[in-house]
């Protein structure tokens, strides 16, 4: 192994951490802020996408902390890969993603998930382990985690302690967007 290997292999090892974090974060503000998501007209207006995506968030954010150093790394590989090409998406139909937050559009966060597989690009880590009991058993935790958290936000009713007011908004967009 090389000290470029080496070095890189350590780098991922930390920057996972900050990858699980950001995910936890933005997990959460869906959650937080569903009332809005879900009145809106971005990619995740839909109940089932967006508790979906809430679900793979935090379960990928629990692997990247508890998950083998070379599978977590492929999994955040494919995810902000995949986050990419929705922000692109996003960006070429004139839609939000609701990535993070409302306040937060695709023409930033194309930039960012970019930036984020630059980064994961030049911490590769060089082993990789084979099946086995242990990874089995990180990702049986990583998925009772989004199941966890899934079903969380299913029950979650914004409703009970919102402002009265922010749902006369909603419905107002939501006649809005009927008559257009």
């Amino acid at each position: 192994m090389t000290w470029h290997e080496s070095l890189a292999a350590k780098a991922w090892k930390y920057f996972r951490v900050c990858v699980a974090t950001l995910l936890l974060f933005a997990a959460g503000a869906k959650v937080v802020n569903m009332i809005e998501i879900l009145a809106g007209n971005g990619l995740l207006a839909v109940r089932p996408v967006l508790l979906s995506v809430i679900g793979l968030e935090s379960a990928i954010a629990v692997y990247l902390i508890i998950g083998d150093l070379f599978w977590s790394w492929l999994v955040t590989v494919i995810l902000f890969f995949v986050f990419s090409a929705a922000s692109a998406y996003a960006i070429a139909t004139g839609q939000e993603c609701n990535c993070i937050s409302q306040n937060i559009g695709p023409k930033m966060m194309l930039p960012l998930d970019l930036t984020i597989l630059a980064i994961v690009y030049w911490v590769r880590p060089v082993e990789c382990v084979r099946w086995n009991k242990p990874l089995m058993l990180q990702i049986f935790a990583s998925l009772a985690a989004a199941i966890l958290v899934t079903g969380a936000a299913a029950f979650y009713d914004p409703a009970e302690k919102s402002d009265p007011l922010q749902f006369l908004l909603a419905d107002m967009m939501n006649r809005k967007k009927l008559a257009a």
